[in-house]
């Protein structure tokens, strides 16, 4: 059985809900909806109980060789844990995952790595390439995350997680990798007239990449070394490096080229709790969530408002403009479709960066969060194709070992 998750699940206020962090919670088949939701394979009803069972085993600790392929597991995680990808498993958001299930074993299988690298957050690079081997999880213990905790909670498999590191240092070229990567498409790149940067833009995207795995590969080293691998000792510096030349996830859920601020070693501590000060955007009284009549949203040209609609239907006190607090934009990753589909909300985004809809440009601007000097930073760069790529053909060459 095959489930992608890709859901932040039911509890917001840790980040994930427990089935699609692989937690057993109890025989019930209902409380592990996101799971079969997700299911890109027809379900049975001894397909779920087989699931939970294995689920319980893990949660427990218990004979892990019969629910978990050991190996492929262990190697998924050797890499995942080198790009550094906070929009996952092991991240706050805890998603963003196949999950393969044959005869009670399961199986990690990696997905949507377009924010690897520190690009998820994209502030100082300097805790991100220090981040310790053993202790990847942010916005919780690894207790937490059972399908990563079994690996740490046993020497023998904590042993055998850090042997594949070495193995990897020693089989794979990244380097390589990334070179031939970007010899086969910079010329393509260098004449795209749709292109959303420069070609310069481009180049010092991959510099900054090679950095990144120049200094990644140097810290793990020193950490396995050193027999340091839960803490985060600054082996190596990386504070002149600017991971948002990458790409970045910004606060309103964009994909730009400003990043985050650096959130240190202790990431995701908000815990779901609202900041204090924090007022929520008021809607006008009368406003029931009705369009106004006359008024079509696939019309718009450029922001333009379309003939026939009268601005004086709209609720009063809404005139036009939404709250001066809102959240700018959103990032919808459906589990159910197999096409996947991201939308992203951009306010004060220029022409060249609108989303083609049908029927018009997709130019949707909700004032904010975000600073609206900041347009030339909310472009989409391609750059992130190349660190997708490039994460794929390091995850192909380690597995092929």
């Amino acid at each position: 059985m095959i489930y992608p998750l890709a859901v932040a699940g039911a509890d917001s206020a840790a980040g994930g809900a427990s089935d699609v962090k692989l937690q057993y919670i109890d025989d019930d088949a209902d409380s592990y909806s996101n799971i079969w939701e997700s299911a890109k394979t027809d379900i049975t009803t001894a397909d779920r109980i087989r699931l939970i069972e294995s689920l319980k085993n893990l949660s427990n600790g218990e004979q892990i060789e019969s629910v978990v392929d050991i190996e492929q597991v262990i190697r998924y995680f050797v890499v995942h844990n080198y790009v550094c990808n906070g929009d996952s498993y092991t991240g706050t958001m805890i998603h963003n995952y196949y999950l393969y299930e044959e005869n009670g074993q399961m199986v990690m299988i990696p997905w949507d790595y377009n924010l690897a690298f520190g690009t998820f957050q994209g502030g100082n690079a300097q805790s991100t390439i220090n981040t310790p081997i053993d202790s990847p999880i942010s916005g919780g213990s690894s207790t937490d995350r059972p399908m990563w905790n079994w690996i740490v909670a046993n020497k023998e498999y904590t042993e055998l997680y850090h042997q594949y590191f070495e193995e990897f240092f020693d089989t794979v070229d990244i380097d390589g990798i990334i070179n031939n990567t970007y010899s086969l498409i910079k010329s393509y790149v260098e004449k795209d007239p749709t292109s959303f940067y420069s070609y310069e833009e481009f180049k010092t995207g991959i510099n900054t990449m090679r950095q990144f795995c120049t200094l990644r590969s140097e810290c793990i080293s020193m950490q396995l070394e050193n027999n340091e691998t839960k803490s985060n000792m600054s082996y190596v510096d990386g504070s002149e490096l600017t991971l948002s030349d990458m790409g970045s996830m910004e606060m309103g859920g964009r994909f730009g080229r400003s990043g985050m601020p650096d959130m240190g070693e202790n990431q995701g501590s908000l815990g779901g709790e609202i900041p204090e000060g924090f007022n929520p955007p008021q809607m006008p009284d009368d406003f029931g969530g009705n369009i106004p009549e006359g008024f079509d949203p696939s019309q718009i040209p450029d922001g333009e408002i379309p003939k026939g609609f009268d601005p004086s239907q709209m609720p009063g006190g809404f005139n036009g403009r939404f709250p001066e607090q809102s959240f700018d934009g959103a990032e919808i990753t459906p589990s159910e479709n197999e096409n996947r589909t991201d939308i992203k909300g951009n306010g004060n985004r220029s022409s060249r960066d609108n989303m083609q809809m049908p029927g018009g440009d997709f130019n949707f601007n909700i004032n904010g969060m975000d600073n609206p000097d900041s347009s030339s930073t909310n472009l989409i760069p391609l750059v992130v194709s190349v660190l997708i790529l490039c994460a794929g053909l390091i995850i192909a060459k380690a597995y092929k070992y």
